[in-house]
């Protein structure tokens, strides 16, 4: 309107397509609006044929089904449904009777009219079996009282089912998060005896979230989400996972102005079919005290629309939004879910709050020494996101279990990381907002990497290509720690062929043996202790001569061979100050005892008990303080890991070598005895601000880490061989796995479906249903590297550490596997162990020689005593051991008047080799306990307790506590204590096959 009243109408945004909400007018629309009524009564008679085809399924019909409706907007769809189940039965009685007029013989005849007696004897049973106590939608009840509330908004009306005979079928207008039906009505209805509860949505199943009405902004609550997700899991395909975080992340920085968003979302759903979908969901709502058989039913997308074909907006169920602004908040529903917020996915706060609170952080290597540093920023609160670059086959990968609510996401992040410039790597860091980037492997930062960062302003922790020259060269460093009086080994340098003959003079011109190292990077590999002159003089002439470590033998250090301990100390700088990690102790030899070539490390462990308070004050004042003040004085301030390899000998320490990075295996070692925030250490570092007591250390505990090797490492050796067991590893607790050598590959896989027909009791028989199952992809870790593994256990002193690092280490497999066994075994002599981990080189007098991992069965019993600890009721209690092998049950507090005792003894055996077959173990628990149970109840007895025993040629953590978990699921159930469990490990008994 103008000035002068003149007006004029333009169009500015061309009209979107009108989508109304299908799932407000279902949920929310008042029912007695008639057009309202109708459509409800519509979403009802269409899932009448779904429904008998999943009662078909389970063996029921409608003769035997009770049909009834979960109060209270549900009503208007369930009535729609009895009406069409009636309207079913007219129709077969008229084709029936039509069928009958046409019969030409008697016998035909009869069997129609058989026929339709049947059908008019069958009635539609319709029942009111749920009950709501009050007039409340406990779907948008807030989130502390939710479950409160579910839990005594329902009852039931008694005498309306037949125990033990009648499926009920329970009519809902929506599962949404699942909570209620587990929490509330299954059990509710499971109190009637029905044999089966089919649970029926009228809608769809719910997969996205909502932005515009219905408060539906977490997307993890959603139950279909939660099942798809667990498929994925479950399936190896947790790759999706990540590459769906990434492309949520990118899409967050598109601008809605260009009017295209992608919803990634929509691929976490794409390998699965809606069936397995709410297959998934029904063992996810199932209550373990639920003794009915459980199905659900949801409406399909394409009856929703024929039922309100005037309400075609349906993005909560297919995920096709009507703006761009909600595509894109579902993609920040699912960053946010992967990051561990609890935030809604809308508004504004929620917008800041992923910008202003959760940074991405970057790590570049692809080592286990990378995989734990990116483990323990993860557990750091600011942290949103940590990508790895360019990682292993670990990184992303599943657990086996749930992570905490705040830890952020590991991201495998394929990068070219390209000296000098590193043109992707700073691009990638200025895209994605990368708040830290923390360099593993030395070579990058001896190639300037830090330098690149730092002159585009990205914060980076580690040093210069100036100061990295402390381990670079070997010749810099000697020569540093001499102008500086750090304590070291007398040295001399010597570069060229022309310097041969020289360094040959000078070996033979000490009254002491030298060590020879390669002055330039070696991967670890560059050092030689020889065990005698002419050991030193070949590999002179090696370095020298035959320049078998190429440049970086171009020049060599020839210096004092030390006696004493070796540590390691690795001291976190900003370039002042220093914050001491715990002091580490590894393994470089590749073989027990201390024999065979050096390597990049067989094993480490934290703290070291060689390095008391008082020597640890010498490390910094002697070495630590010095060297860092040197490296500022030179001009070369070192911001980053200070690592120092000592040799503690009887005059103090001496310093074998400085290196730029965090040690490894050492790192893998460390970072599960932080109690701190790793990345505010860090970040303290880079922004010179750090304090001497940054580093917090889980008190009383120690840490080992077993580094799992490919065969002939580390020399050459093979790839691409499936590494199996990690999920048994992460049964023994405190055990965390690293990667390192591995990769993520695709393999063909076999599945189980349906229902199993053969007997097995033969691995002919297990052959003979393999060839009939489905063919499937799955995503395998595959060995990659050298190093493959660093299998990591924390315990309250080092014995249970290495028990717990050896037990899970011995769990894991693939072939060509090796590893030393001596790894933190302060007490074993250098003299008489095996070099390769074999049957041949164990001491055969002990249990282990034997063949029986008592640590192993150590691992089991720590992992199962809270399963039976859930089991105890009144009058029973365990012995406290520390086995949970007896216990005590008082009959007096039984309240029996002159009790008689019954016992039964049982057994599953065939089971078990169907169990192997489907990788099915918990359901066999229950069988056992089912036989005992019934012996006992049989003879008119009530089961008090059970003693269990799972005995294997060869012990499986993770099969003994699942097969163990069931059993305890079954006692309670049954009313009875699990009071003692045992497992037995008879390799002398059993076949292992």
């Amino acid at each position: 309107i103008k000035r002068s009243g003149a007006w004029m109408l333009e169009r500015i945004l061309e009209p979107l397509p009108f989508k109304q909400c299908s799932f407000e007018r279902i949920y929310f629309s008042r029912g007695n609006d008639g057009r309202i009524y109708r459509e409800r009564e519509q979403l009802g008679r269409l899932l009448l044929k779904p429904l008998l085809r999943t009662l078909d399924k389970l063996g029921r019909s409608l003769q035997d089904t009770v049909l009834s409706f979960i109060p209270n907007t549900s009503e208007l769809a369930f009535l729609g449904l009895t009406k069409e189940a009636q309207d079913h039965l007219d129709r077969q009685k008229d084709l029936l009777c039509k069928e009958m007029a046409s019969c030409g013989d008697h016998a035909t005849m009869q069997a129609c009219a058989a026929k339709l007696q049947q059908i008019l004897n069958t009635k539609v049973r319709t029942e009111k079996v749920i009950h709501k106590d009050a007039k409340i939608r406990t779907f948008i009840q807030e989130d502390s009282s939710r479950e409160h509330l579910t839990m005594h908004a329902y009852d039931v009306h008694y005498g309306t089912i037949k125990r033990g005979e009648d499926c009920v079928v329970a009519f809902d207008d929506s599962i949404v998060r699942g909570n209620t039906l587990k929490n509330a009505i299954l059990r509710t209805i499971d109190k009637m005896g029905p044999t089966h509860i089919v649970v029926v949505s009228s809608c769809p199943q719910i997969r996205y979230p909502d932005v515009y009405g219905i408060d539906m902004a977490k997307l993890g609550d959603l139950a279909a989400f939660k099942a798809a997700i667990s498929l994925l899991r479950e399936r190896n395909m947790t790759h999706i996972i990540e590459d769906v975080y990434r492309a949520c992340k990118a899409e967050l920085k598109v601008s809605l102005k260009g009017g295209k968003i992608v919803n990634h979302v929509k691929r976490i759903y794409e390998p699965f079919t809606p069936e397995e979908i709410s297959a998934r969901i029904a063992q996810h709502v199932l209550p373990f005290d639920c003794k009915a058989q459980v199905e659900i039913l949801y409406q399909t997308v394409e009856d929703l629309h024929k039922a309100l074909p005037e309400h075609d907006g349906d993005w909560y169920f297919s995920g096709d939004y009507p703006t761009v602004g909600g595509a894109k908040v579902c993609c920040r529903a699912f960053a946010l879910w992967m990051e561990g917020s609890s935030q809604r996915c809308y508004g504004v706060d929620s917008a800041r709050s992923m910008a202003r609170f959760r940074k991405p952080v970057l790590v570049l290597g692809s080592g286990g020494r990378e995989h734990a540093l990116a483990w323990s920023l993860s557990k750091s609160l600011e942290v949103g996101c940590v990508y790895v670059a360019p990682g292993n086959g670990g990184i992303g990968a599943p657990d086996g279990r749930e992570g905490d609510l705040g830890t952020a996401p590991l991201v495998r992040q394929p990068l070219e990381i390209k000296a000098p410039h590193f043109e992707a790597v700073v691009n990638f860091c200025q895209q994605e907002g990368i708040e830290l980037v923390v360099v593993g492997p030395e070579q990058m930062l001896a190639d300037g990497l830090a330098d690149v960062l730092q002159k585009n302003d990205i914060h980076v922790f580690g040093p210069s290509k100036a100061a990295a020259e402390i381990e670079s060269s070997k010749a810099y460093a000697k020569a540093f720690m001499q102008r500086h009086s750090i304590p070291t080994a007398e040295y001399k340098s010597f570069k060229g062929k022309e310097s041969l003959q020289v360094a040959l003079d000078y070996i033979d011109s000490r009254p002491y043996d030298v060590v020879v190292k390669a002055s330039g990077l070696a991967a670890g590999k560059g050092v030689i202790v020889p065990n005698n002159s002419e050991e030193a003089k070949q590999a002179v002439r090696d370095f020298l001569e035959k320049g078998v470590m190429g440049a970086a033998g171009e020049e060599i250090v020839l210096e004092q061979r030390l006696e004493g301990f070796e540590c390691s100390i690795l001291a976190l700088t900003d370039g002042e100050h220093i914050a001491v990690l715990p002091p580490a102790q590894d393994h470089k030899r590749v073989f027990d005892g201390d024999e065979g070539p050096n390597t990049g490390g067989m094993g480490a462990f934290a703290p070291t008990p060689m390095v008391d308070e008082s020597m640890m004050d010498r490390i910094k004042a002697e070495v630590l303080g010095p060297a860092i003040a040197g490296m500022k004085a030179d001009g070369r301030r070192f911001v980053g890991c200070l690592f120092a390899g000592l040799m503690i000998t009887v005059d103090g320490p001496m310093v074998i070598e400085f290196n730029c990075r965090f040690g490894d295996p050492e790192t893998q070692a460390i970072m599960p005895l932080l109690d701190c925030g790793l990345y505010e250490v860090l970040l303290s570092c880079v922004q010179g601000r750090l304090s001497e007591e940054a580093v917090k250390v889980l008190p009383n505990t120690s840490s080992v880490s077993v580094v799992m090797a490919s065969s002939g490492y580390p020399g050459s050796y093979e790839s691409g061989h499936i590494i199996s067991g990690l999920e048994r590893a992460r049964c023994v607790p405190g055990t965390t796995v690293f990667h390192a050598g591995t990769k993520a590959e695709t393999h063909a896989s076999q599945a189980i479906n349906g229902a199993l027909g053969v007997v097995l009791d033969s691995p002919a028989g297990n052959r003979q249903l393999r060839r009939h199952l489905p063919s499937t992809k799955t995503q395998a870790i595959v060995t990659s590297g050298g190093r493959v593994l660093a299998v990591t256990a924390t315990g309250k002193a080092l014995s249970e550490a290495r028990e717990r690092a050896y037990v899970a280490a011995r769990s894991v497999h693939f072939s060509g596997a090796f590893f030393r066994r001596d790894i933190a075994n302060l007490s074993q002599s250098a003299e008489g162990r095996g070099r390769v981990m074999s049957s041949n080189t164990i001491n055969t007098k002990t249990y282990l020689g034997a063949g029986v991992d008592l640590s192993m069965e150590q691992a089991i019993s720590t992992s199962i005593r809270p399963l039976m600890q859930k089991t105890l009721r009144e009058g029973c209690e365990e012995d406290g051991g520390p086995h949970g092998l007896a216990g005590l049950c008082s009959i007096s507090m039984l309240n029996y008047k002159e009790p008689t005792l019954v016992s039964s003894t049982n057994a599953v055996g065939t089971k078990l080799k169907i169990a192997m077959v489907m990788e099915c173990f918990d359901t066999v628990g229950a069988d056992l306990v089912a036989l005992c149970a019934n012996d006992i109840a049989a003879r008119g007895a009530e089961p008090q307790l059970l003693m269990a025993n799972f005995s294997a040629p060869k012990l499986d953590a993770h099969q003994a506590v699942l097969v163990n978990q069931g059993v305890a699921e079954a006692c309670t159930e049954a009313g009875c204590t699990l009071l003692g469990s045992k497992t037995a490990e008879m390799p002398g008994i059993f076949s292992a096959s």
